[in-house]
């Protein structure tokens, strides 16, 4: 189990798959900017006023079931956010998931469990500002919830990592490639031999393997009738 002796403890088991990730999200954002705790400490009155401030009432429900035990429960689950020693990143996707369970407010759950997610990864790292937070999906209990955005979290990591490195490291050939891609999108290899004359089948080959490999382009379709386009 990965809480401690909180009033309020998640119903959740840390997997390898979990841990995994989250070695590898941590080797992505190295050490600096990272943050121990949560600069901004969340409280009943800032959770009413997050949801006001996103078009909600900032009222907790008084609708079934048990409305009388939501303040309750999101004191301790509150309480159990700030005082537990479970990674901060973890803890993230974990109070989003449990805030949904509860659901505190008539409307917006889930869209302010997601926007108060995202400020608990910012406050650990700015990074992760970028990545985006992924819903909960039917059948998901905390530990899938948990395992499945740090996996994606991963990924987009990865994903950003790679065209960093690869948009630094781009001729002006391919340069000039990702430019037109990007304003003739679905174009074919015969287009763009067409729109660069200078540029032989063969080193363009070179050139657009170059940009698939670095995440700026993808080829989608079939060998025959498939194109090229930016990636976003």
């Amino acid at each position: 189990m990965f809480f401690n002796n909180c009033m309020y403890a998640p119903c959740f088991i840390a997997t390898p798959q979990i841990f995994a990730a989250l070695s590898t999200i941590l080797s992505s954002l190295g050490n600096a900017g990272v943050a121990t705790k949560y600069a901004e400490p969340l409280n009943l009155e800032s959770l009413q006023r997050a949801h006001a401030e996103m078009g909600g009432s900032g009222a907790f429900r008084s609708a079934p079931p048990c409305p009388h035990w939501v303040p309750v429960l999101i004191e301790a689950l509150l309480e159990w956010l700030h005082e537990s020693p479970t990674h901060p990143i973890i803890r993230a996707a974990l109070f989003h998931f449990e805030l949904v369970q509860i659901r505190p407010f008539d409307a917006g759950n889930e869209e302010l469990a997601a926007a108060l997610h995202r400020k608990l990864l910012v406050q650990y790292h700015d990074t992760l500002n970028a990545v985006e937070i992924p819903a909960i999906l039917p059948g998901h209990d905390a530990s899938a919830y948990v395992e499945y955005t740090l996996q994606q979290m991963q990924k987009q990591l990865k994903s950003a990592t790679v065209r960093a490195e690869g948009s630094m490291a781009l001729s002006q050939a391919e340069s000039q490639i990702v430019d037109y891609l990007q304003q003739n999108p679905g174009s074919k290899r015969q287009d763009l031999l067409h729109a660069m004359p200078r540029l032989s089948a063969r080193v363009l080959d070179r050139h657009l393997q170059h940009l698939r490999e670095a995440g700026c382009i993808e080829y989608r379709g079939s060998r025959k009738t498939g194109a090229y386009y930016p990636c976003s």
